[in-house]
Formats: C-alpha cells, structure tokens, sequence
C-alpha cells in the first residue's frame, strides 16, 4: 500500500528504527515488539476510512496481523483524512467502545518569532543521565495518566529508550529548554533522508504562558534548517489543542489530517466478555 501522508510517513522514521512495518497491499502493518503497549507502534495503517460494516473486518486482520504478539491488548487503526466525510461511517466502531482522535499535521521549511522570544530560557541538547530523567519526569507531570498502572509507566520507560537509542544511531536528538539546571521545556527531533520529525513537545505547567515553547520550537527548527539537509520539518499536533496556534505562529502550516480509532486494552476485555 502506497502511504500518501506526509504524517504517516514521518512516524515511519520511529518505526523502522525499533519496529517492523509491512506492506499487505490493502495496508500497512506497524509492530514495535519491543512495547507491545505502544498503541500507535501497533497498528493498521489503511488508505481510507472504513465503511459501514467494517468492524469486524478491521478487528480480524488485526487479530491476525498480531497474533504473534500476545503482549498486544488494544487494537489501533489510523488514516489519512478526507474532507466532509461523515463520521457514522464508524459509528460501529464507537459503539462498541473505540476512541477517535483526530491529529493536525503541521509542515514547515522557513520560520520567524513573532513578538518577544523568551530570554530566560537556554535551548541545549539533553545529554547526561539527570537531563533525560527530567525529561521523562516533565512527560509524566504532563500525562498524569501516564502512571494510572505498570504497563503505561513500562510504556514510557520504553519510548524513551527508543529515543536515546535513535539519539546515539545520530538519528537526531532531544532537547531542552532550561532555567539554570531545571528542564522547563523539551522536545525530541529526529530526521530521515528528507525531513525531520518533532516529538513530545512539551512545557512544565507552572512555565506555561511565557512563550517558552514557541521560543523554543523557532530557535530548534531553525537550527535544524539549517544544519541538516532536509527539506522541511513535521509536527503532530491534536486537533482539540492549542499547540497547532503555537507552531504556525512561528511558521508552520497544516498539511493534513490524520483520522485515529483505538480500542485500550480495558475497552477491548470488556467487549469480548460482552460478546
């Protein structure tokens, strides 16, 4: 299957590093074996969204597809979105319990700071063992849900090895935006042949509000322009969120949406006691 998304694509550079992805024609099978409850390291990628009565189509191949990977409880499709198509085209897929998000897709090659930079704050890349544990402490303060039980905090301890891992294969790297020794901000950037890929960025919530991450963003992705032959830069964004106001502040623009179904592992236990 040809992957027509510029987002898609991107999450590709993760994916090959630690994961395994396979072309079956009608679509693309995505495995992190490594972290089996990475839910958007396991999954479907399909070219469109599925139509009325494709429930149980799209849980079988998926049943099948990670049949070797028992470790795997949820189940994870995504697509590229296409405009004004109706959303009871998957009703079947809420109804037994799937959440859907919808992710804005932000590209950018040339940047500005509009107002005031935040001259508070040193953007540095994180190196030392201390960095990185904050690092990982700012994203579980930020995901509070992050620690609801030992397979999310395992998830995370896991994600984050896969990107020192890709920090030392010289993939790209992480960083942080600092006040003294304490990480206020950080984000990770990785890159393939042709474009580079942001990660996780996120902001202490006591520093919110004090252009701290738009600052930081403009001063990384214009490094990043400059130092490494890409030809442009990719960042998710929620849709729901005010982070996509923050990038194209500084430059970027949205490209696309991605279309997201997940099933958690709680949600995919009780649908089959109910079945």
């Amino acid at each position: 299957m040809h992957i027509n998304s510029s987002g898609i694509r991107s999450d590709m550079i993760f994916h090959h590093f630690s994961g395994l992805v396979t072309d079956k024609t009608d679509y693309t099978v995505v495995k992190t074996p490594s972290n089996p409850g990475f839910y958007w390291g396991n999954y479907l990628v399909f070219p469109q969204a599925p139509e009325p009565g494709d429930l149980q189509h799209w849980q079988a191949l998926f049943e099948s597809e990670f049949r070797d990977c028992p470790d795997v409880k949820h189940m994870s499709f995504c697509w590229l979105g296409q405009k004004d198509r109706p959303q009871d085209e998957f009703a079947d897929f809420l109804a037994h319990g799937y959440e859907y998000d919808e992710t804005l897709v932000l590209k950018g090659s040339q940047f500005h700071l509009p107002g005031r930079r935040n001259e508070d704050i040193q953007c540095r890349p994180v190196l030392t063992e201390a960095e990185w544990q904050q690092v990982i402490d700012l994203h579980l303060l930020v995901y509070p849900e992050s620690q609801r039980n030992e397979a999310e905090r395992l998830y995370v301890q896991r994600i984050y090895a896969q990107y020192r891992n890709m920090h030392a294969a010289g993939l790209g790297g992480w960083h942080g935006a600092f006040i003294g020794d304490q990480l206020v901000a950080s984000l990770g950037l990785f890159f393939d042949d042709h474009v580079g890929r942001f990660q996780n960025v996120e902001t202490h919530p006591d520093f919110r509000q004090r252009g701290i991450c738009k600052t930081m963003v403009h001063d990384i992705s214009a490094e990043a322009m400059k130092t490494r032959p890409v030809q442009h830069l990719i960042l998710h964004a929620d849709s729901q969120y005010i982070a996509a106001q923050i990038y194209r502040s500084v430059g970027y623009e949205v490209c696309e949406t991605l279309c997201e179904l997940c099933l958690t592992p709680e949600a995919a236990e009780k649908m089959r006691a109910e079945a």
